[in-house]
C-alpha cells in the first residue's frame, strides 16, 4: 500500500462518525477515497463525482482512470467505464489493481480481454489490498475456473 492509501484508510477507520461524504480531495486524495469508497461498497454516487473531479479538473493519469473507471462500473456505467479502464491501461503499466479493475469491466462487459487482464492481476494479488484480494478470486466470485476464463 502507498503513503496516500495509508492516509485515506488510515483517516476513514479513524473517524468512523465522519460522515461518507467529507472530502479528501483538497489533499489530492479525492480519487483513493473514490477506490475506497466503491471498494467497500459505500457512497458510490460521492465515489464517482470525487473520481470525475480529480479526472477533468485536477489532474490524470493511469491511476485517476482506473479510479474513474471503478467509480463508474459501480454505478453501472459500462460504456464509461470501458474508456476510462481503457485510458488507465494506455501506458501499460504494470499494476494489480489497474490490472484488476480493468478485467472486471471487461468481464462485465463480455471483452475478450478479462481473461487475460484477470490472470495478470491473479499473479500480482499480493500487491492487492485484503479487500480487493477477493476480486482477483474471480474464480468464486464470478463462477469462473481461473485457468479457463
Amino acid at each position: 500500500m502507498n503513503t496516500a492509501d495509508d492516509v485515506v484508510y488510515a483517516t476513514q477507520d479513524s473517524l468512523p462518525d465522519a460522515p461518507l461524504s467529507t472530502d479528501f480531495s483538497a489533499f489530492g486524495l479525492g480519487s483513493y477515497q473514490a477506490l475506497w469508497l466503491t471498494t467497500e461498497h459505500r457512497d458510490t454516487e460521492h465515489a464517482l463525482d470525487l473520481a470525475k473531479a480529480e479526472a477533468t479538473q485536477t489532474r490524470s493519469d493511469v491511476f485517476i482512470w482506473d479510479a474513474l473507471a471503478w467509480t463508474q462500473h459501480a454505478a453501472g456505467q459500462t460504456a464509461a467505464a470501458i474508456m476510462s479502464a481503457r485510458r488507465a491501461m494506455a501506458e501499460g503499466t504494470r499494476d494489480a489493481r489497474l490490472f484488476l479493475h480493468a478485467g472486471i469491466i471487461a468481464l462485465n462487459a463480455g471483452d475478450a480481454q478479462a481473461a487475460a487482464r484477470l490472470r495478470k492481476a491473479r499473479d500480482m494479488r499480493a500487491l492487492l489490498l485484503p479487500a480487493e484480494q477477493i476480486y482477483s478470486r474471480w474464480h468464486e466470485v464470478y463462477g469462473v475456473e481461473p485457468y479457463t476464463v
